[in-house]
């Protein structure tokens, strides 16, 4: 009830096998067409590879991305992959430098982090933004990889929500 749009958050999540469809199209085309970025690192030897969903709501397209790019390691050779220990290195030091997110609803926020902390990532980069758009922490060109659901539509306010009616109206 949190997440519908009669009395809710007028949040949508983004059915599962949109999010499995378009994270399978975009792994398969970094795989064959620049599967480099994948194992690259920067000159201070963190990943240099970097998703984001800067729309995030409860990271549900992150942890799909998780998912792909632990298979996607798993296809890919090079010094940084060749062999078990080093491919687990490189995917945990990713788990921790390489997702980013942002949402506009602290609770969505919060349990994006908690999403990826099951995962293994509690130092993803998840955070709260009122704009995605003009965010200092999501600079342009600094991404490989954005896949999101973006907000639409306008919510609904109840009687009472005056103040938080003007205050969206203004944004």
């Amino acid at each position: 009830a949190n997440f519908d749009s009669k009395g809710g958050l007028a949040i949508y999540l983004t059915p599962a096998p949109v999010k499995q469809a378009m994270l399978e199209i975009a792994f398969h085309d970094i795989l064959e067409e620049t599967p480099e970025i994948l194992s690259a690192r920067d000159a201070d030897g963190k990943p240099s590879f970097r998703y984001c969903d800067p729309a995030c709501g409860t990271y549900g397209f992150g942890v799909v991305a998780h998912g792909h790019l632990r298979r996607a390691l798993n296809e890919i050779g090079g010094r940084e992959t060749s062999n078990d220990r080093a491919r687990e290195k490189l995917f945990n030091d990713m788990c921790e430098q390489s997702f980013v997110g942002a949402d506009s609803a602290p609770i969505m926020v919060t349990l994006a982090r908690v999403n990826m902390a099951m995962l293994g990532a509690p130092k993803a980069r998840i955070f709260y933004s009122t704009n995605s758009l003009i965010s200092e922490q999501l600079q342009p060109c600094s991404f490989d990889l954005i896949c999101t659901n973006p907000p639409f539509g306008t919510p609904k306010f109840k009687k009472g929500q005056e103040n938080a009616k003007r205050d969206y109206e203004e944004r």
